[in-house]
């Protein structure tokens, strides 16, 4: 759980998270990319998520795609013009340009999935999240 309070501190926690991964080998230069980012336009949605990621890919401060997630209780105001707090997080960072796109495509239609997103704001636990993603990922498989 994020316990931040502004913007600026959600890309704080959330570079954090990816650095205590291992993932990220340079957290300030992210979060720094990611404010950049943020300032041209928010990457929040009417559902309530942010999908975080900087403009361009940054191969020489990941050890590889990644995607963390991060939530809090109550959603802060992040951005955008529909007015709806945001409370999840998605940090998405890839090596290239197309794996990026095929990762966000790939996220997008997983939060699509109707019971997603209020199941995922019930859990508390990273490896209930990461179960869900993986689950509702396979689902969109079969369909």
């Amino acid at each position: 759980l994020l316990q931040a309070k502004t913007k600026s501190s959600v890309l704080r926690e959330m570079t954090k998270l990816a650095e205590s991964s291992g993932m990220l080998w340079d957290a300030k230069e992210m979060e720094q990319k990611l404010k950049d980012r943020e300032e041209l336009a928010s990457t929040a949605t009417k559902e309530g998520i942010a999908i975080l990621h900087p403009q361009r890919p940054q191969p020489n401060i990941i050890a590889g795609d990644f995607l963390a997630v991060g939530k809090m209780h109550s959603g802060i105001p992040f951005g955008g013009d529909h007015g709806v707090l945001t409370d999840v997080f998605f940090l998405l960072c890839c090596q290239t340009h197309e794996n990026y796109l095929r990762r966000l495509s790939r996220l997008a239609r997983i939060v699509k999935t109707p019971e997603f997103l209020p199941m995922l704001r019930e859990l508390d636990d990273a490896e209930s999240i990461v179960d869900l993603l993986k689950k509702t990922n396979e689902t969109l498989d079969v369909e």
